[in-house]
């Protein structure tokens, strides 16, 4: 019985150390390189989802009936950055997908705000908005850091 459980903890954590690890919240099924890090991810994404909404909206989203699965990247040659797709029935966003990459700090304090924005979007309004607007408000929520680098880009664009 003992060398069985040694084997299943040897085989779990080889599992882990190949395929990386994974984590679950109400509204988020997060899979990245290590558990740890999946686990920071995922209960950041129910923080922003939730102060975001409150921000936005003034009020807390319900439940989605389906997780969104985020998929993370992390790494510092890794640029920042992000896609979030989903579709539209009868007003309601279903087929959730984000997949996010960069640093773990920008991972953290700028990609995810950013494309958890793009889901509360999604819910609230029903249907995809201008493309100006849906990313206007999604960059707001970023770095600072961040937010001056787009508005360098700007600066340049206009010159």
């Amino acid at each position: 019985m003992v060398a069985r459980l040694a084997c299943c903890a040897l085989i779990l954590s080889m599992a882990n150390a190949l395929f990386g690890g994974a984590y679950r919240t109400q509204n988020f099924i997060v899979q990245t390189h290590s558990a740890d890090f999946a686990r920071q991810v995922g209960e950041l994404a129910e923080r922003y989802r939730r102060e975001l909404a409150i921000e936005w909206l003034g009020q807390e989203l319900p439940p989605w009936q389906q997780p969104c699965p985020i998929t993370v990247q992390a790494g510092q040659h890794l640029g920042a950055g992000g896609a979030t797709s989903f579709m539209f029935e009868r007003g309601r966003p279903f087929g959730w997908k984000m997949n996010i990459q960069g640093s773990q700090q920008r991972i953290l304090d700028s990609v995810l705000p950013h494309e958890v924005t793009h889901t509360i979007f999604a819910t609230h309004f029903g249907g995809p908005l201008p493309r100006w607007a849906d990313e206007g408000g999604c960059t707001i929520v970023e770095h600072p850091e961040e937010r001056e680098k787009q508005k360098r880009f700007l600066y340049e664009f206009l010159s």
